[in-house]
């Protein structure tokens, strides 16, 4: 059984690593479509028709898949494993803009890379 925390204070996706750590957790791990489908109906907000002028618009949440270690090799940061039995990268995704090492989850669940530090948003913890 996973329990998930939703984090809604804004920070860069390094403090939201931490703060998941402080509490005995990690930042979330997405191992199916079942699983990415529930934390965005259950932890994404619900945007309106044209709110999202593009999808990158509509990220409002870190999860714990970075490339940080080795460009273009995406793991998540819960148990190192590779980003590879399930992912879903927005079709252009990943595009390394802005140094993008760290992944967030948007709008109807699609994720994308965005630098690590260069943006604050909410997050999700995971803990087994």
């Amino acid at each position: 059984m996973h329990y998930y925390l939703q984090i809604k204070n804004r920070v860069t996706w390094p403090n939201a690593k931490d703060d998941c750590e402080r509490q005995g957790a990690y930042l979330v791990t997405i191992d199916t479509e079942e699983e990415n489908k529930w934390l965005t109906e259950t932890f994404l907000p619900v945007w309106g028709p044209g709110e999202c002028s593009t999808w990158w618009h509509c990220c409002s949440h870190w999860i714990g898949a970075n490339d940080i270690e080795q460009e273009g090799k995406f793991v998540w940061t819960g148990n190192n494993r590779d980003v590879t039995s399930y992912s879903n990268w927005y079709p252009s995704e990943p595009d390394n803009a802005w140094v993008g090492d760290c992944v967030q989850i948007c709008h109807g669940g699609v994720w994308g890379d965005y630098n690590c530090d260069g943006g604050t948003f909410s997050y999700i913890c995971e803990k087994d």
